[in-house]
């Protein structure tokens, strides 16, 4: 299961095996069964811990431990799989662990750290830095696509640093933030008395980004006019300012950015098919947060380091603070990711970050109610739960077939009908 899923594996037989062997070589996890030795499960996972503080410890248990397994998950260890489980299930386990591992070895924060998400090492990111590598020392025109949040801007930023323009202006315009009367005076310029309220000549950020790279993001909210004199730059790189027939000639590379189907724009008509070919030479996307979830652990060491530059301690993130981050899917990609964190670190103020020092959003009324239904319950009635569901677990993986159930379980059918009727699991009748 592990070596598929690309971890190196050592597997011994016994207790006493795997300490010689955290003795000889250092390794990130042990994955333990509480059974695995002579001695108590939980006095071994103590021994490890103490004589082994850089490794990690995930314990399994067997049908036959669950109070004991209940009382590791709930005193001892977050990291915790209740035979039987499916191999995705371990390899969750095992990944969150390395995540955790990957966020408290996080290394000191480098210059612009706490602004730059062009991190992570997941096959999304790899192609998408080799893509950028290729293209910046070009001067072809790109278009930069993909949802809010994912780093359009620092991709922009990336290509033209890149580039042979890299000494020259990069300028960037948010086209969605002009009303469609000032968007072009605001990319061509105007003379004075050109419209009313022009008081005086501006260049415009064409004339601004000369020699450079201008940067058009939102650029599908561009109005059909302004289009057409967009393009007429991009073929004779020469425009004429607002109020004069004066041509002013530019050398500007551009790169535009959207988050919206910007060929659908054109199928309906609503962007120019001409424009669309001019600028598109190549495309860059970037994938949002949710689908490259992989990269979770870089961001969030990434940003922690940018956070403690500003004076901040220390933070570190619990296993339930953690499971709460990666359950929740981020509409608004890496930027809602740094603010979640600069959330938690101010919050937390050095100390763990717990699970109520993220956002609301991100706790969720479901993640809350379920911490305050565990607060609140007894010891007996944990155990309770835990029986009943470990039972139902066991009976739906045989069929509900009782006399396989209670082999498995290694107790005797009566005990299992028992137990069964105690806990209100009738099922289907076998």
């Amino acid at each position: 299961m592990l070596v598929g899923a690309g971890y190196q594996v050592k597997a011994v037989a016994d207790g006493a095996e795997a300490l010689r062997q955290l003795r000889a070589n250092p390794y990130d996890i042990l994955i333990s069964d509480t059974s695995v030795s002579k001695e108590d499960g939980l006095a071994f996972y103590w021994r490890v811990r103490q004589r082994f503080p850089g490794t990690d410890v995930v314990l399994m248990s067997g049908s036959g431990d669950v109070h004991e397994a209940l009382e590791a998950l709930r005193t001892v260890t977050p990291h915790y799989l209740a035979r039987p489980f499916e191999a995705k299930r371990l390899v969750a386990v095992v990944d969150d662990v390395v995540g955790l591992r990957r966020i408290s070895s996080r290394p000191p924060p480098g210059p612009g750290a706490a602004t730059d998400a062009l991190v992570g090492q997941s096959a999304a990111m790899v192609a998408l830095r080799d893509l950028m590598a290729a293209v910046g020392p070009s001067d072809s025109a790109v278009v930069i696509s993909g949802e809010t949040g994912t780093g359009k801007e620092l991709v922009a930023l990336e290509l033209h640093r890149t580039s042979p323009r890299r000494d020259e202006p990069f300028v960037a315009i948010n086209c969605a933030a002009f009303p469609e009367s000032l968007i072009e005076a605001e990319l061509f310029g105007y003379e004075r008395g050109a419209f009313t309220g022009a008081t005086q000549r501006r260049p415009g950020r064409f004339v601004a980004a000369n020699g450079g790279t201008l940067f058009l993001d939102e650029v599908t909210d561009l109005p059909l006019p302004v289009q057409a004199k967009l393009l007429r730059v991009l073929q004779e790189g020469a425009f004429q300012p607002l109020g004069t027939n004066r041509t002013q000639s530019v050398d500007v590379r551009i790169l535009s950015a959207t988050n919206a189907d910007l060929d659908e724009r054109v199928k309906d008509g609503r962007f120019r098919e001409d424009l669309f070919y001019r600028l598109k030479v190549f495309r860059v996307h970037i994938k949002p947060l949710r689908e490259r979830l992989g990269d979770l652990p870089v961001l969030v060491a990434h940003f922690l380091s940018a956070f403690e530059n500003g004076g901040a301690k220390r933070s570190e993130f619990t296993a339930r603070a953690w499971a709460a981050v990666k359950r929740y899917s981020f509409p608004g990609n890496v930027r809602e990711l740094q603010h979640a964190i600069e959330h938690a670190a101010v919050l937390s103020n050095g100390g763990p970050i717990e699970v109520q020092h993220l956002p609301d959003e991100i706790r969720g009324a479901q993640f809350e109610a379920v911490e305050a239904a565990a607060s609140e319950q007894s010891l007996f009635e944990a155990l309770a739960e835990f029986e009943r569901e470990y039972l139902r677990r066991i009976l739906e993986q045989v069929g509900w077939q009782r006399c396989r159930a209670a082999k498995l379980l290694g107790i005797s059918r009566k005990t299992l009908w028992t137990k069964l009727r105690a806990h209100g699991l009738h099922g289907r009748s076998k």
